[in-house]
């Protein structure tokens, strides 16, 4: 909690089709939220000695003091030998100078083990959307997903690549629907051996629950209760 900063809100846009944009963040300068305010030393350290895997997006790159807490909760991560993944999560909004954030975010990115991002950041931090040809430009990464809404994913994970169709849904809103995907992604890693990710089989299987979170979630208008339960995704699978 940030004494007065206030909890950062963004507006979106849907389209007709669900599709939704960032309309920025009404009166309030992008670097007047709490969320700008995190600092390094206030990371709960001890989380860190049974984690499984540090989640991270970097849109918190943005801002010094976010950036300072992000990099130190990498240091820990890879102290602790806990698993780092990355979520692209490219919103030129937030950034100044987009220039700028292209360089940050490329060297950030090489701290992965796992990455996720969209056939549209792909083009745009690497020049393509092939999931092989971005992990051998990444020095320790172990799996890249490449996500292209209607169109499906693309994946290299244990040394396997495949592509995946989008699942058939009435669409109400494609907020959340990254997240849920990643969600998707975590779950199957944290509940299987990491070797398992060699046989082509357990990949696709992986990449194919993560796909379902994904498609539920825009079953629903928002990003955060239009989540998924387990049930729900298992039920979703098992028809």
């Amino acid at each position: 909690r940030h004494g007065t900063a206030p909890t950062r809100i963004v507006y979106v846009v849907r389209d007709a089709s669900g599709d939704r944009s960032f309309a920025g963040f009404g009166d309030i300068d992008t670097t007047e939220f709490a969320d700008t305010r995190l600092q390094a030393d206030h990371l709960p350290t001890e989380l860190f000695k049974e984690a499984k895997f540090l989640v991270l997006g970097t849109l918190e790159l943005a801002y010094p003091d976010s950036k300072a807490a992000i990099n130190q909760a990498v240091k820990l991560a890879q102290q602790h030998q806990v698993s780092i993944f990355i979520d692209v999560n490219w919103r030129p909004v937030f950034w100044n100078d987009a220039n700028t954030a292209i360089e940050i975010i490329q060297d950030f990115i090489q701290q992965a083990d796992f990455l996720k991002l969209t056939d549209e950041e792909g083009e745009f931090l690497f020049g393509t959307a092939d999931p092989k040809a971005i992990a051998q430009r990444l020095d320790k990464v172990k799996g890249v997903l490449v996500t292209a809404g209607e169109r499906g994913c693309a994946y290299y994970l244990g040394g396997n690549e495949g592509k995946l169709p989008a699942f058939s849904v009435a669409v109400q809103d494609t907020t959340g629907a990254g997240d849920g995907f990643t969600g998707g992604i975590i779950y199957q890693l944290c509940h299987r051996d990491r070797s398992s990710l060699s046989d082509p089989t357990v990949a696709k299987d992986v990449v194919t629950y993560a796909s379902a979170v994904g498609a539920l979630t825009t079953l629903k208008p928002g990003a955060i209760a239009a989540q998924p339960t387990l049930a729900e995704v298992e039920a979703f699978l098992s028809s």
